[in-house]
């Protein structure tokens, strides 16, 4: 959560390891209009180059000339002002929220991918429609 993060960053091992000051709750909360959420693939890119590594000689027999991915779709709850991410209707309360697809190639050094959307859109389209791909297990 919002909170659970600003408390952390007040921590001095938090501090002391990333070198960077603790962060407000008006700070986070203003940043979701300055963050440009396209530098999110930047970062996602990045650490999946960094994961790259060669299969187990037993693995690498198997897939042949398959190659094997991790696909999740993670549901985040978002704030109300983002009307586009209108979910549903829960306890009396508007909800909206965004799902996070992301593909990771596993032992491919940058492959993989991610999409955010409403979280209304069904998974398993999602899926269908953009995440598989021939010979891609």
């Amino acid at each position: 959560s919002m909170r659970g993060l600003c408390a952390t960053s007040h921590h001095k091992r938090f501090e002391k390891s990333l070198g960077l000051p603790p962060v407000s709750l008006g700070c986070f909360s203003d940043a979701q209009s300055v963050f440009d959420p396209q530098v999110l693939r930047g970062v996602i890119r990045s650490l999946l180059e960094r994961t790259a590594a060669d299969p187990p000689a037993a693995l690498r027999g198997k897939l042949g000339k398959r190659a094997l991915e991790a696909i999740d779709s993670t549901l985040w709850e978002v704030l109300p002002r983002m009307g586009w991410a209108y979910w549903r209707d829960q306890f009396s309360t508007r909800q909206n929220a965004v799902r996070l697809h992301l593909r990771w190639r596993l032992f491919a050094p940058g492959c993989g991918g991610m999409a955010v959307v409403a979280a209304k859109e069904c998974e398993r389209k999602m899926l269908a429609r953009e995440l598989l791909e021939p010979d891609v297990i």
